[in-house]
């Protein structure tokens, strides 16, 4: 997905209905005005901090760049704030290359979804609403794993903190859906 150009820009790879598109970024990201770190990959980190993952940072800024030439179904800004909300199925097929399923938790099994992590599939769990058991609102997830020893779900914040692990009984009380790669 990444090309280092040696120039201090990166090729990134994306996807428009399977076929191959790229987005070419610089190195210059943003920062908190109020103390000087990073917004995303470690949130608040230190800008010179070992934890910090620039390829994160960098796949969000080239989407940001990406949703302005009009075909990711965003506003067309070349803006984070631009590729602000929405679902997963999107981004999944784009990042990806492949096709993506939803559903919401109402409408499938606990063994389901745990049939599709054994696969290794990339799935994402939107929280839409008010959120519970230290959830955030209105928020995506990356679900990583399941305990089978305390029966929940392990839900990874793409802001690199506020991670929760949920029963399934948790995940069902609230409006959340399951998005994974197909």
């Amino acid at each position: 997905m990444f090309l280092d150009n040696g120039d201090g820009t990166f090729t990134l790879r994306f996807f428009r209905n399977g076929e191959s598109e790229y987005v070419t970024v610089d190195r210059y990201l943003p920062t908190l005005s109020w103390s000087g770190k990073s917004p995303y990959a470690q949130y608040g980190s230190a800008p010179t901090s070992a934890n910090n993952e620039l390829w994160v940072a960098l796949i969000e800024k080239a989407y940001a760049q990406l949703n302005e030439s009009g075909w990711i179904s965003q506003d067309g800004t070349n803006r984070y704030a631009g590729i602000e909300g929405g679902w997963m199925s999107g981004p999944i097929r784009e990042i990806l290359g492949g096709s993506s399923q939803a559903r919401s938790i109402s409408r499938t099994t606990k063994q389901e979804i745990l049939d599709v992590l054994a696969t290794d599939a990339a799935m994402t769990v939107g929280i839409s609403g008010t959120a519970q058991f230290g959830a955030v609102d209105d928020h995506a997830y990356t679900l990583t794993a399941y305990n089978p020893e305390t029966e929940t779900f392990y839900l990874q914040n793409p802001w690199g903190k506020s991670h929760v692990s949920l029963t399934w009984e948790q995940l069902s009380a609230m409006d959340t859906y399951v998005i994974w790669s197909a």
